[in-house]
Formats: C-alpha cells, structure tokens, sequence
C-alpha cells in the first residue's frame, strides 16, 4: 500500500484562489503520477466535507475541489483527512475513493450535523439520507441509492 501525503494546510475551506488551485492541482497531478494498485490520499482538509455551525450546513474544501475536479485517479482506494473535529465518513458508491474524516481527538468536537442533508450537493454528487445514520452516502449525478447516512460521534 502507498500513502500519498499532501500538505493542505493552505487549502481555503471557502473560496478556491487561481493561484492556491494552481499550486495544489500541480501537487497533486506529481502525486497521482506514483500511483500503483492500492493508495491512499492522505491530507489535513478534507477533500469533501459537511459540517455544521450555529445551524447552518457548510461544505468544504473549495480549493481542493477545485485542484482535483472532484476526481482521483485509479488506484487511489481511500481518502484520509482530519480538520473537521469530528469522525464522518462519505462515501461515494464507488465513483471516486470513499474518504474518512478522522478529526475526533486533541480539542473539543464540533457539533454534529442536525440538519436534514438529503438532497445537497456535494462534489459533484448529491446526498441521500434514508434509515439509521452511519456515514454520508453520496450519489453521483443525483442518482436514487441506499443510505449510510451523517455520523456524528
């Protein structure tokens, strides 16, 4: 198994700079050029997240959206990320990698997601929510699929 290590400590939650989208599409494209069968993309920001503050859902990374297209190479099998300050994890029925985001240790948690998130979008896919919470289930291009839905402890 590989791991590829990205620093995304500059990588804006909100907005994607040309020159930051720049820097981190070159970064990555070095990275995916060493990908063999089995690799996981291991950075800070998560690549796609959901969060929730003062009872408004927010979705990140912007800047890594926008350097990656919301796409991975094959061969990149997961997707390990923290700065969210709790565990989620998204899973992208087989479209791209799944991504977990391990943010559960070293400070306070955030809230957990309350908000009903079935139907948002999120890179490029759109959330279904359906049964008992355990994760986020993302659909590409909106499509109807079983649910594992906001994890939040």
């Amino acid at each position: 198994m590989e791991l590829l290590l990205l620093d995304s400590a500059s990588a804006k939650d909100d907005s994607a700079p040309s020159d930051l989208v720049d820097e981190y599409s070159e970064r990555i494209a070095e990275l995916e050029s060493t990908v063999g069968q089995d690799a996981w993309f291991v950075t800070h920001h998560p690549l796609w997240g959901i969060g929730e503050s003062g009872g408004e859902v927010f979705m990140i990374n912007d800047t890594l959206q926008a350097s990656t297209g919301n796409t991975l190479v094959e061969g990149i099998n997961l997707v390990l990320t923290g700065h969210i300050h709790f565990f989620e994890i998204l899973d992208f029925d087989g479209e791209r990698p799944p991504q977990l985001i391990v943010g559960n240790s070293g400070t306070e948690l955030d809230s957990p997601v309350t908000e009903p998130l079935d139907g948002m979008e999120i890179g490029g896919g759109m959330v279904r929510e359906e049964g008992q919470p355990f994760g986020i289930r993302v659909c590409a291009d909106g499509a109807e699929r079983e649910r594992v839905e906001n994890v939040s402890s």
